[in-house]
């Protein structure tokens, strides 16, 4: 599993091949094509020196040095008000790129979670920063199991922050309490109880 450093010294990597293999930048070029190179050059550094999307795992439990351009949504602020101002403080002295997912994204992010059948567990929070993965095509680091298999059925990029993370798709099972009786779950119309005999019904995940 690649980690967040290595995301960086893997980017960092791929725009010092770019510097080096162009040929624009010989003794022979004129100077307007040198100065054209070196722009494309400083945009293309500034286009991937923001390398991963981190969920508010990563913000409360990684050393503020290793959050370094990293991605996050300006909803995760809020959130981290919430739990800690003072961390918050912090966070907000890091180079972290700031961004509120577009409405396209959001409407994949929630139609990818209604397929995993985890749209109704997840929060608000968690839908940006699934839509910020569909919309700049990063890693997204996470330890919530819910994103993760949202993720991974959508066929998207994702690494663990601290916890070992999921190991496959998960499918939603609900079960009776009363008669036993199990069936698919979906998880977007809220049931909660038995057609059969009228208890209240339990979720269970099973891996596929």
């Amino acid at each position: 599993m690649i980690t967040f450093q290595g995301l960086q010294d893997q980017k960092f990597r791929t725009n010092q091949v770019f510097v080096l293999s162009n040929p624009c930048l010989s003794p022979t070029c004129s100077h307007a094509s040198i100065l054209f190179v070196i722009e494309g050059i400083m945009s293309n550094l500034l286009l991937h020196l923001y390398v991963a999307i981190l969920d508010t795992a990563a913000l409360l439990a990684w050393p503020v040095e290793k959050l370094k351009h990293g991605i996050i949504a300006m909803s995760q602020l809020r959130e981290l008000e919430n739990v800690s101002e003072e961390r918050l403080m912090l966070i907000e002295s890091v180079n972290l790129k700031k961004v509120s997912p577009n409405q396209e994204s959001i409407v994949k992010a929630k139609e990818a979670a209604s397929n995993s059948g985890d749209l109704t567990k997840l929060s608000d929070v968690d839908i940006d920063l699934i839509a910020l993965s569909f919309q700049l095509d990063e890693e997204l680091f996470t330890d919530d199991y819910r994103i993760q298999n949202t993720l991974t059925k959508a066929g998207k990029t994702w690494s663990s922050v601290i916890q070992k993370g999921i190991t496959g798709v998960w499918v939603w099972l609900q079960i009776c309490t009363g008669c036993g009786i199990s069936k698919p779950s979906d998880l977007n119309k809220k049931e909660s109880i038995c057609s059969h005999c009228g208890s209240p019904l339990k979720l269970k995940k099973k891996k596929r």
